[in-house]
């Protein structure tokens, strides 16, 4: 993100939005990755109940994360 955008709850709204239309949707799990040195979307997710696990991808550094919906 732009620095100058960073700090006001847009990544949070947008996520949070998400994860309110996965559950419309009936998903069951929701999935997602990150490259391992974006330390703020990782803290941004894993406050949202995301957990880490095993990599589905075999690039290095991406972190795999999942949380139920």
């Amino acid at each position: 993100a732009e620095p100058a955008a960073r700090g006001r709850g847009v990544g949070s709204a947008l996520l949070d939005a998400a994860l309110d239309d996965a559950a419309v949707l009936g998903a069951v799990q929701v999935r997602l990755s990150v490259w391992d040195w974006r330390d703020g979307p990782v803290r941004l997710y894993e406050s949202r109940g995301f957990e880490r696990v095993p990599s589905w991808d075999d690039r290095e550094r991406l972190v795999c994360m999942v949380r139920a919906v």
